[in-house]
């Protein structure tokens, strides 16, 4: 895991790059949820990136067009969009020290889901990850008419699962026992 806070603008353009290729290369890693990081759950951590060129976010919103949520495996949303930093911090305690996915998860992963063609579970959390970030956009939309300077959200504000594309996935399954 590579600490980005050090990097030059041209590390870090390079170290993008790399992060690119490597979600290409291994769509949908995994890992073991540790228990010695209490606050790290089984569940899902997407990477989804808005399709719409024409949604109005708000500017304070660093990430645009791209949205972190981490949703457990119960379908409840651990931590939404505007908690990014917490999302990045659990995945920087996941993958520090670690070059490649834990192998024992993958292969749970695969059996769960028979090598990717029953993903019905993870479509279904990942449904609830866009509608957490659809639904606070409405609702950071609506609070903004109260503010001075107008509204954050436009007209063509999201409507479903094709306003995203995800672009990263990481699996957290439970610590098999012992």
């Amino acid at each position: 895991m590579l600490d980005a806070a050090g990097l030059t603008p041209e590390e870090r353009k390079k170290a993008v790059a790399l992060f690119y290729s490597r979600v290409e290369t291994l769509p949908g890693t995994g890992v073991t949820a540790p228990t010695n990081i209490p606050e790290i759950q089984s569940g899902v951590i997407f990477c989804l990136r808005n399709e719409l060129p024409k949604t109005i976010i708000d500017s304070t919103y660093a990430l645009a067009p791209h949205f972190l949520v981490y949703v457990l495996e119960n379908g409840e949303v651990c931590h939404n969009f505007p908690q990014a930093r917490k999302i990045l911090d659990l995945l920087k305690k996941l993958a520090l020290g670690k070059a490649e996915p834990d192998a024992a998860a993958v292969s749970a992963f695969n059996a769960i889901t028979k090598h990717g063609a029953d993903m019905e579970r993870y479509q279904s959390l990942l449904a609830k990850a866009i509608a957490a970030v659809t639904g606070k956009a409405d609702e950071k939309g609506i609070e903004s008419l109260f503010q001075p300077g107008g509204t954050t959200m436009g007209k063509d504000s999201f409507k479903g699962t094709d306003d995203f594309e995800v672009v990263a996935y990481l699996v957290i399954l439970p610590e098999p026992p012992s």
